[in-house]
């Protein structure tokens, strides 16, 4: 198992725990696109490292 696949299994965790909070009303739906929006920017990173190059 690569770190590609390690970093992918927890972004899915995170989005999926993000998702539980935003239905039980512990977050805002604002909060929960900029956690999400963060995490999947993190996914994008780790399967195309090159990305970083062009920042």
């Amino acid at each position: 198992m690569t770190v590609q696949w390690v970093v992918l299994a927890f972004v899915a965790i995170m989005i999926v725990k993000l998702t539980l909070d935003l239905r039980r009303s512990k977050i805002s739906e604002s909060k929960f696109i900029m956690w999400a929006v963060i995490w999947l920017a993190l996914a994008i990173i780790a399967f195309f490292p090159e990305i970083v190059f062009f920042l």
